[in-house]
């Protein structure tokens, strides 16, 4: 063999070796979610401005500072459906979407996940009614579903110490802090400069470079011997339903999310005609936000297993409660910055800690059965957006701004005090047991090899070796 065929093939199995890397799977889980995250992150702050406008509201002025005698509850409610109704979609599409992924494997939902996603994409700069807008969100809400949680499933299944799942999972969910750092000056800046076609029409390109990365990387197949051990799905998300550990856990997750939801549903359009912002302060004031998010993330994956878990959802949702509670006294658009951090860093320490943590309950309590317990958990903090973004633009005009924010945070700090129960979860079956048996995807055994840190599939094994 020539020194050039040597070449190509130390090339070829390079290039082989990349496709299944650990790592490849946590970048195109964190490519996924950031690209979701940006799409709706770029519609929500200037939904209120397409509606308005799209509705023809005759009073409306927009960028105007001189609203003094606009009523920002106005429209409120079409613009929370907007907002709400892809977590509300989402919020069916993801038990349905794990069970799948727990029958199938991950390839094809990734991949189909992508066209939904592309298509929404590029439909919504054509939307002209309020119907075709309410369509290309909910296509959307399907791609979502799709790409997630086959995506959390798939990274979960090839990380199987605690540890070292907690810390991909962080890695992977700063695609959300980055997506929202992008996705708000993003949107509201492109839509008021360049034009409502522009943004969509960008993001509809990089979606495409998405789909390309899904389709490059080898993520393994099912076998029909494995597959038909996971028929069950259905039976064992009863049983899912039924563990106090997987209901609070998945309580946590949404009630990290609910203000979040409540606020993009009403937020914007209180900072539009009460604060007076121009459409270009919401953008930054969220940007800078999410920064903060993005800290507390990546140091709370650091360090909660070290420190406990159970403490850092406990901070979470008790300082996010708190700035709940402050929103209503801002006077002004940069005022929105304090309680706004405040949020975002509860927010990003819950996210950064619940997703392991289910993870690790399903490894010892539900035989590793992640694609179910991870539908669920989308489909928990998919209910809380859902859930504020739509009741919150009604209720606002029932119990006004005030006291809708301050009644959330209450039932938010009383929640966090369930945390305790994560002190010490108890497994179904002993420790012993856990570490000389690993339960693979689809219920099969996986024998842990050190290698070079990708995954390998041979007949037997359902993701083959898997790099520790």
């Amino acid at each position: 063999m020539s020194d050039q065929d040597v070449l190509v093939v130390s090339e070829a199995c390079c290039c082989t070796s990349l496709r299944r890397s650990r790592h490849m799977v946590v970048f195109v889980l964190f490519i996924a979610v950031m690209l979701d995250v940006l799409l709706m992150t770029s519609i929500d702050p200037i939904v209120p401005d397409i509606i308005h406008q799209m509705e023809g509201d005759p009073e409306y002025q927009p960028n105007s500072t001189n609203l003094s005698s606009w009523d920002s509850s106005f429209r409120s409610m079409e613009i929370g459906i907007i907002v709400g109704s892809k977590p509300l979609a989402e919020l069916f599409c993801n038990v349905i979407v794990g069970c799948i992924v727990d029958r199938v494997g991950h390839r094809y939902p990734m991949l189909l996940g992508f066209v939904f996603n592309f298509l929404s994409t590029a439909a919504f700069p054509y939307a002209t009614s309020f119907t075709v807008m309410l369509l290309t969100r909910l296509l959307q809400a399907v791609g979502s579903s799709l790409s997630v949680v086959a995506g959390l499933a798939f990274l979960a299944s090839v990380f199987p110490d605690d540890e070292e799942r907690a810390k991909a999972n962080s890695r992977a969910f700063m695609g959300i802090s980055f997506g929202v750092i992008l996705g708000y000056p993003f949107g509201s800046t492109t839509y008021q400069f360049l034009g409502k076609e522009t943004p969509f029409l960008i993001l509809a390109g990089l979606n495409l470079l998405d789909g390309a990365l899904r389709l490059w990387i080898i993520i393994p197949e099912p076998q029909e011997a494995q597959t038909q051990q996971r028929c069950t799905s259905m039976a064992h998300l009863g049983q899912l339903l039924k563990d106090p550990y997987i209901i609070i856990g998945l309580g946590f997750s949404f009630m990290s999310n609910l203000g979040l939801g409540i606020f993009l549903g009403t937020g914007p359009n209180w900072m539009l005609f009460t604060l007076h912002a121009a459409q270009w302060n919401l953008g930054v004031v969220l940007a800078i936000a999410i920064i903060f998010h993005l800290l507390a993330q990546y140091i709370t994956g650091v360090f909660s297993v070290r420190l406990g878990r159970w403490l850092f959802c406990l901070f979470g949702l008790l300082i996010s409660g708190i700035g709940l509670i402050a929103y209503p006294f801002c006077q002004n658009i940069w005022h929105v910055l304090g309680p706004e951090i405040t949020v975002r860093i509860g927010q990003g320490t819950v996210l950064s800690v619940i997703s392991p943590l289910l993870g690790y309950i399903a490894d010892i309590r539900h035989d590793s059965r992640y694609g179910t317990v991870y539908g669920l958990y989308t489909a928990s903090y998919n209910l809380a957006l859902s859930v504020g973004s739509m009741c919150g633009g009604s209720l606002v005009k029932i119990t006004t701004f005030t006291w809708m924010y301050i009644g959330t945070g209450s039932l938010t700090i009383a929640f966090s005090l369930l945390s305790v129960v994560f002190r010490n979860p108890r497994p179904k079956q002993s420790l012993s047991q856990q570490e000389h048996r690993q339960q693979g995807m689809y219920g099969t055994e996986q024998t842990i090899i050190h290698t070079n840190g990708s995954y390998e599939v041979n007949s037997n094994i359902k993701y083959g070796n898997l790099a520790v």
